[in-house]
């Protein structure tokens, strides 16, 4: 034993080294035993050590025929949106030139059967994902979009007459058409 786990022991027993006490103490308070002078007796007890309670395994719970599921569920990775894309002529193609890549399994994409093509094939759908960085840079210009088309809608709504064929809100508190409409994300304020 050290020196310095000497001292280090000897201040937890409150013992000093002009106390008298020897190296034979410490060793024996450290180790637990006991010595003719009983150095180790004013150590608590060790406390017993922690009982196991075996339990029941769990129960595998399982689904129910009929119980509604969502089979295209998939799951979330921190930072990064994912969705299934089918397999359309250029289509997955496209989806990687705008930065969206496979979902792998292993070295494999990670792909599922959706239903049948044009041609009566199977139509596949590849999980894909992009960064949240992209994926929110294009759902910002997409709203942009959408908001010069409701802008549009609202400029021409004035001059909607009943009956005309153009598309016109209406307000339907007085069944007139609304000729100015604030628009947030598709919705009216």
């Amino acid at each position: 034993m050290n020196t310095t786990s000497t001292k280090e022991t000897r201040q937890s027993l409150g013992q000093n080294e002009d106390a008298g006490g020897g190296t034979e103490d410490v060793a024996a308070a450290v180790t637990g035993e006991i010595t003719e002078k009983g150095a180790a007796s004013s150590l608590p007890a060790a406390p017993p050590p922690p009982v196991v309670v075996a339990t029941e395994p769990t129960k595998r719970t399982r689904p129910r025929f009929g119980q509604p599921r969502t089979r295209l569920a998939l799951p979330q990775r921190a930072g990064f949106q994912r969705r299934w894309i089918n397999d359309d002529p250029n289509r997955i193609s496209f989806a990687m030139e705008c930065g969206w890549t496979h979902v792998k399994a292993g070295n494999k994409n990670v792909k599922t059967g959706v239903g049948s093509d044009s041609a009566g094939g199977s139509l596949i759908a590849y999980a894909m994902e992009i960064p949240q960085e992209l994926f929110d840079e294009d759902q910002r210009a997409k709203q942009v979009t959408n908001d010069e088309i409701d802008a549009a809608i609202m400029q021409s709504a004035h001059r909607a007459q009943q009956g005309d064929g153009r598309y016109a809100p209406i307000d339907q508190a007085t069944q007139q058409p609304l000729t100015q409409m604030n628009v947030t994300q598709g919705k009216p304020l």
